[in-house]
């Protein structure tokens, strides 16, 4: 089988993806086009202040003691 996002030309030997046939016929229930469970994800925004992202003395040294 060829690589993922590998060109398939004529001059390519291997399989492609799209070349790939099932051996059984698909079941209706997964071709359907409404999904069984459905997830809504919310979300938002917040505007920090600069007190609330930076407070002196609680960041560790980034290069350490030296």
């Amino acid at each position: 089988m060829n690589v993922f996002n590998a060109t398939c030309s004529n001059r390519n030997t291997g399989v492609c993806i799209d070349q790939l046939v099932s051996l059984y016929p698909v079941p209706q229930r997964i071709t359907t086009r409404e999904p069984d469970v459905t997830f809504k994800l919310a979300f938002g925004f917040h505007n920090f202040s600069v007190d609330e992202l930076f407070q002196p003395g609680k960041y560790e040294s980034y290069f350490g003691e030296c």
